[in-house]
């Protein structure tokens, strides 16, 4: 949950409502830590501290722990973890060893021992030479207050490796694109901005209520491709009217 959605529900809730945040996986009966709310306002960013017998540790690419303040992967161990996937033993080998369940989830655990979620492994991009988590960006995007709903991808650029694309739904309908990345200037570097920005009524969604990624992909391909149409038909235009 970005924290822009996190201060506008302690805005708009009464003072004396208690707002837990969790984090949790399918493959973790559901939770794995929580935020106090005693700790809203001063550890917002935070998804707090491991559920009772669970324990999270941060490891690196190798699998060793890392001191506090260290970006790495979040691993869980504890009798919350799943066995493993049903008749999968190969998908299980992927996510479970010794250490415990590997979430694929990228953070890190203050002095105090909050945990802070970075984003996902297999949402990091390098574009020109820059590594980027799309998360990041689509918090950035939502703390612009202009959108509501936004994902962010990379699609291959001979140039860049990658190049940032989107799929936003804006507060309003008077919001339009430029609107929209001109706010996000203000707050992100060059490299981290979208150079494809698409407004969509609404994210499609799978059954669970989250973001359908290939569905949000048609939509950006559909986009390219009406905009490479246009393109030829204008060419086509110039060349009747030289002649």
């Amino acid at each position: 949950m970005s924290k822009a959605i996190k201060v506008a529900l302690r805005n708009v809730l009464p003072e004396h409502t208690k707002i837990f945040v969790m984090y949790g996986a399918t493959e973790a009966s559901a939770r794995l830590t929580y935020l106090d709310p005693r700790f809203y306002e001063a550890k917002m960013d935070s998804v707090g501290k491991p559920v009772l017998d669970t324990t999270i540790q941060i490891v690196d690419d190798d699998g060793k722990p890392v001191p506090a303040g260290v970006e790495g992967e979040l691993v869980a161990s504890g009798p919350g973890i799943m066995r493993g996937y049903w008749n999968n033993p190969e998908a299980t080998a992927e996510v479970l060893d010794e250490t415990g369940y590997h979430t694929g989830d990228l953070g890190y655990i203050d002095e105090d021992g909050f945990i802070y979620i970075k984003g996902r492994k297999d949402n990091q991009l390098k574009v020109g030479g820059n590594r980027i988590n799309t998360q990041e960006i689509e918090d950035l995007i939502l703390e612009t207050g202009l959108v509501v709903e936004a994902f962010v991808t990379g699609i291959p650029d001979a140039m860049l490796g990658n190049k940032l694309v989107a799929v936003v739904v804006a507060t309003n309908k008077q919001t339009d694109v430029q609107e929209i990345l001109s706010a996000c200037t203000r707050t992100m570097p060059k490299y981290k901005i979208p150079q494809t920005m698409l407004l969509a009524p609404s994210l499609p969604k799978k059954i669970s209520g989250k973001i359908d990624k290939n569905a949000c992909m048609e939509l950006l391909s559909k986009q390219n491709s009406n905009e490479s149409s246009q393109y030829q038909n204008n060419n086509k235009g110039s060349d009747h009217e030289q002649h």
